[in-house]
């Protein structure tokens, strides 16, 4: 039926539709049904499960075989071969090389801790507040970095430097020399580690007793004491202070006591006042030369817990260099 907007005298009209025939029906766009069927077949496939499922299955199969490649590749194994390789002058290739770099090693990780020990052992604040014990990791040192070439000297001798096979540092079964290597420098490296770690653990206590809880346990509060008894006897000497404590005639029965020798000590070395208190008034010194913002027991935890730290980090850094070495030697495969 033709529209009610069409004319039909339209020699047009009358020409597309000859009498008695419907009007023609506009011809469908065949190029649009063929752009719709080439859309469908190129991406038809991606509502399909199954191809998202194949496309995961080789995506995973491809990661997988990478992954592999990249373990075997940079393998713990493979790495520190290639890591003891590359050691100067052929060491890995030559025991009496070997144990000459390891004495030499072993030599200058001594330096620290037995300077750290001569430094120390005499130090009045360390023996008043931790006593020596603190210092022994450092003595431990040099007893147990020679053991490594100790272990280097008895494959020596069980080969009598003799090598059944060119490519191994010693012709032992490799993996008893695997085992050996681990245990010793395992050895070594567990105690050297224990020992800086308490060390720091007991000057890190000490440390917190005199800046935190100064005067809660009987050694402070012994100090602290002492110390105010001193600071009474000094105002009712000397309001003004304008005279050394020395000169009171009530200091005469001080005299010589361990605790007011060692309060004048730490006053007079560290420049602080008071002892738990803050903001004190100086006993052995002039006002004007002490710090007065500078509580002694401050200072001494401050002091105290720099030499555990000195004495302990080192240990804790040469046991973790140990351990690691035996891990490494226990996974290289030319012993």
């Amino acid at each position: 039926m033709a529209d009610a907007g069409d004319d039909p005298e339209d020699p047009l009209l009358a020409a597309e539709n000859p009498e008695g025939t419907e009007p023609a029906k506009p011809a469908k766009r065949k190029g649009k049904q063929k752009d719709q069927r080439g859309f469908v077949e190129k991406y038809g496939h991606l509502i399909d499960p199954e191809w998202w499922k194949g496309k995961f299955d080789e995506t995973r199969k491809r990661y997988k075989l990478r992954l592999q490649w990249a373990l075997d590749e940079y393998s713990p194994s493979k790495l520190t071969d290639h890591l003891v390789d590359h050691l100067p002058f052929n060491a890995h290739k030559n025991s009496r090389q070997l144990q000459g770099i390891f004495i030499a090693v072993s030599i200058s990780l001594c330096l620290w801790p037995v300077l750290c020990f001569l430094a120390y052992r005499n130090d009045v604040h360390l023996l008043f507040w931790l006593g020596s014990d603190v210092l022994k990791p450092c003595l431990l040192v040099p007893c147990v970095v020679f053991l490594p070439n100790i272990a280097i000297g008895y494959f020596q001798c069980q080969h009598c430097c003799s090598r059944s096979n060119d490519d191994q540092l010693f012709s032992i079964n490799t993996r008893k020399a695997q085992w050996i290597v681990l245990i010793v420098w395992g050895l070594v490296g567990g105690v050297l580690l224990a020992s800086g770690i308490w060390a720091i653990d007991q000057s890190t206590e000490a440390s917190s007793m005199l800046i935190q809880r100064c005067g809660e346990d009987p050694k402070t509060d012994a100090v602290e004491q002492q110390w105010k008894a001193l600071d009474a006897l000094y105002s009712d000497c000397s309001p003004k202070r304008n005279k050394r404590i020395q000169q009171c005639p009530a200091f005469r029965k001080y005299a010589g006591k361990t605790l007011v020798d060692y309060i004048e000590d730490f006053e007079i070395e560290f420049e602080c006042v008071g002892f738990c208190k803050f903001w004190a008034k100086p006993l052995f010194q002039e006002e004007d030369e002490a710090q007065l913002a500078l509580r002694c027991a401050s200072a001494i935890g401050a002091h105290v817990s720099g030499i555990g730290t000195m004495v302990g980090v080192p240990n804790v850094l040469m046991g973790i260099g140990y351990l690691g070495i035996g891990i490494f030697a226990f996974l290289y495969n030319g012993l």
